[in-house]
This record gives structure tokens, C-alpha cells and sequence, in this order.
């Protein structure tokens, strides 16, 4: 990236080149402690700074991210939790005005979050968040924004220096996206595909807005394709609808993600998140988006300008006895088959207190009830989060 970013540098017209620099950097930097009880109980500890650097010319935007990351009380550390020490993004944007309407190319080491997050996002909770290598297109007039992308996921390796990107996948995808008033659309197509797995094509469409005292967000995402010699048949309902009462807000989420009928049929109907947020159902997320309807009904209260509470409950069911359950990456935590559907429920009371601009810190305590569907113990999760930005 840093030899294609410089050349284009250089390729800039005499007038561009010629304007000033203009320069920023900054640092954030992330200390997070949970202490998680259960059949292992224990206290797992995170550390993650982000210092970047921005130089922008005319049209050209320079951008370096790194990362350096460190974590303790996990017996076996993965990607999420950390990368030592790495280049989290370094890309290159060129923009250029043409017929009304603002073109932009990007092209290195990126993060990227889609809408919601519910099928790409930075994963930006957990220690190590997610990026991507390629290009995306953008063009803009007025209300409509046009994207159009094509990237590889970064394999998140053990070592220093060592993230690359996963040569046996690839994410492209196109969206259109009109910023309306009071009602916000969006439209997307992406095609997800892995080697030696399969290709996923994920269609969808988002509803969003905000009229008077009410806020809106809902999404319908159906999938299609092939995964290990079946044809995909799976489909996602997510909602999120608030009533804002200043200084209260009342929420409720809802959402479905279709399972499969049977592992032995020709249809797989496990509806697949692909690159999902972090903490998808909260602090203590030990369920994720597949095979599952769930109900979300929280409240937030902001007591000040600085402080802010909240609380959620949270119920998740199966969607199909013929599938089983999974957590966020996809792991199944238990198997199909069974007549239960309630997975579990959850409660959860959290807070966060902004100390000062670029300070804040926040704390949860959540509690995770298995049903019989799943089985296991009881989760209880406290977490408390500090976060620092320059």
C-alpha cells in the first residue's frame, strides 16, 4: 500500500500537488477486564492501542492505522484477542468531483462497516477488529450514495507483522443508498465466497429512520448459493424499533435467522451473519445469528450529560429442531435434534460515564440462563471497559 500511496502521490496533477499538507494523528488506547463465571471460571484481561496518521493533499487522503494488542487469562488467545504488534489499516483515497457528483476510490487495508453490521462489520468490541484488503468505489450525489467493493478478510496471525490476507476468500459486493427524511433506504448484493466451501450470495434491503419521538431500523437479508455441495435456502428478519423520552429511551429489538431442516437433505438453510459486529446481542453474546429468533426489549436512561445507564432482556429460541446452536463464529454449541427451542435468556445493566472528551468508561454485569435446548451452566459476565482517545 505504501508504494502504490506514494505513487499516486506523485502522479498528482501540479496545481493539486502543489496545495498544502494538512496533517493528524491521534492514538486510542483500550484497557478491558471481564471476569466470566461458569463450569471455567476465570478473569481475562485486554489491552489494544491504536495510533494512526492522516496526510492529505488536494484530492488524496493517506491514512495508517497500527494496532498493538495484548491479552491475558485466556487459556488459548485467537484472533479476536490479539495480534501483537501490526498494521491494522493503510490505504490510499483519491476523490474527484465530476457531473455533480463526488467520486471516490480506496484502495489498501481497511475497516469496513456495512449499515447495521449485521453482515460486515469492524468487529470493533472485541480486541482485534476486523479488516479487509482491496478496493471500494463510491459515488455520491446528493441524497443516493453508489458502492461497489472487492476484498479478501485479514487472517489474523499470532506473530508481529504477520496479518495477511486470506488468500481462500473473498467479499464482493455492491450497495445503493438513499438518505431520505423521515424514511432511509438501503440496498445491497454480496457475494461471500471460500474456497473449497462455497460461494454465498447475501441480498438485502434496510428500512431506517426517525419521525418525531421514534427511531427505526429494520432489515431483510435472504440467501442463496452453494455450500459444500448444497444449495443455500436461508433468510434474516433483524428489527430495532425505540421511543426516545428525553432523558428515556425505550427499545425493542427482534430478529430471526433461519436453520436448516435436516443435515441430510440437499437445502443447507442456516442462515450465515458472514462478518458480523462484535458483542452482536450485548456484553455477553454467547449465542449468534443462526438458527435463533430472538426478543430484545431494553431501556437507557441518561441521567446527565455524562452519564448513562442501561438495561436489556434478552430470549433466544430455535428457529428449526433439525439444526443446532451456534455461537458468533459459527461454532455449533450443540447439535441438532430434540423437541426444546428455548435457548436461553439473558439480563443485562450497564453504564457509561464520559469523564471528559476522548475519555470514557464503561461497565456491564450480565447473566446468561442456558435453556433446554442448549444445557450447560449458568454464564455470569462483569466487564468493565476504560478507553482513551488523543
Amino acid at each position: 500500500m505504501t508504494r502504490g500511496a506514494l505513487l499516486a502521490l506523485a502522479l498528482l496533477p501540479g496545481p493539486a500537488a502543489a496545495q498544502a499538507l494538512t496533517l493528524d494523528a491521534g492514538i486510542e488506547a483500550r484497557v478491558r477486564v471481564e471476569e466470566l463465571q461458569d463450569d471455567a471460571p476465570g478473569s481475562d484481561r485486554w489491552l489494544r492501542v491504536l495510533p494512526h496518521a492522516q496526510v492529505e493533499v488536494g484530492p488524496l487522503r493517506l491514512f495508517v492505522q497500527g494496532i498493538a494488542t495484548a491479552a491475558a487469562g485466556a487459556p488459548e488467545p485467537g484472533p479476536t484477542d490479539t495480534t501483537g504488534i501490526d498494521l491494522l489499516q493503510g490505504h490510499a483515497a483519491l476523490t474527484l468531483t465530476t457531473g455533480g457528483a463526488d467520486v471516490t476510490l480506496r484502495a489498501g487495508r481497511t475497516l469496513i462497516a456495512l449499515g447495521s453490521e449485521r453482515l460486515v462489520g469492524r468487529r470493533y468490541g472485541a480486541n482485534v477488529p476486523r479488516a479487509f484488503e482491496g478496493a471500494m468505489l463510491t459515488v455520491s450525489r446528493g441524497r443516493l450514495n453508489l458502492l461497489a467493493m472487492a476484498l479478501r478478510p485479514v487472517r489474523v496471525g499470532r506473530g508481529d507483522f504477520d496479518d495477511r490476507a486470506d488468500p481462500s476468500r473473498w467479499l464482493n459486493g455492491v450497495q445503493a443508498q438513499w438518505s431520505g427524511r423521515p424514511v432511509s433506504v438501503d440496498l445491497y448484493w454480496l457475494d461471500d465466497r471460500r474456497a473449497a466451501i462455497g460461494a454465498r450470495a447475501s441480498l438485502g434491503v434496510r428500512v431506517y429512520g426517525a419521525q418525531g419521538a421514534w427511531r427505526w431500523n429494520w432489515e431483510a437479508m435472504r440467501q442463496r448459493g452453494e455450500v459444500e455441495g448444497r444449495r443455500i435456502r436461508a433468510w434474516s428478519l433483524a428489527s430495532e424499533t425505540a421511543l426516545v423520552l428525553d432523558p428515556l429511551t425505550l427499545r425493542l429489538r427482534a430478529a430471526i435467522a433461519s436453520g436448516d431442516r435436516s443435515p441430510d437433505d440437499v437445502t443447507a438453510g442456516t442462515f450465515d451473519p458472514l462478518y458480523p459486529k462484535a458483542q452482536y446481542f450485548g456484553e455477553l453474546s454467547p449465542i449468534g445469528p443462526r438458527n435463533m429468533i430472538n426478543l430484545h426489549p431494553g431501556i437507557e436512561l441518561a441521567l446527565d450529560e455524562r452519564l448513562t445507564v442501561s438495561a436489556a432482556a434478552i430470549a433466544y429460541w430455535r428457529h428449526r429442531r433439525g439444526d443446532g446452536v451456534y455461537d458468533l463464529a459459527g461454532l455449533p454449541l450443540t447439535g441438532p435434534g430434540g423437541s426444546a427451542r428455548l435457548i436461553g435468556t439473558q439480563v443485562e445493566v450497564g453504564a457509561e460515564w464520559r469523564a471528559r472528551p476522548g475519555l470514557s468508561l464503561t461497565g456491564a454485569i450480565a447473566r446468561f440462563r442456558p435453556g433446554p435446548a442448549l444445557g450447560g451452566p449458568t454464564q455470569k459476565l462483569v466487564a468493565v471497559e476504560a478507553t482513551l482517545t488523543l
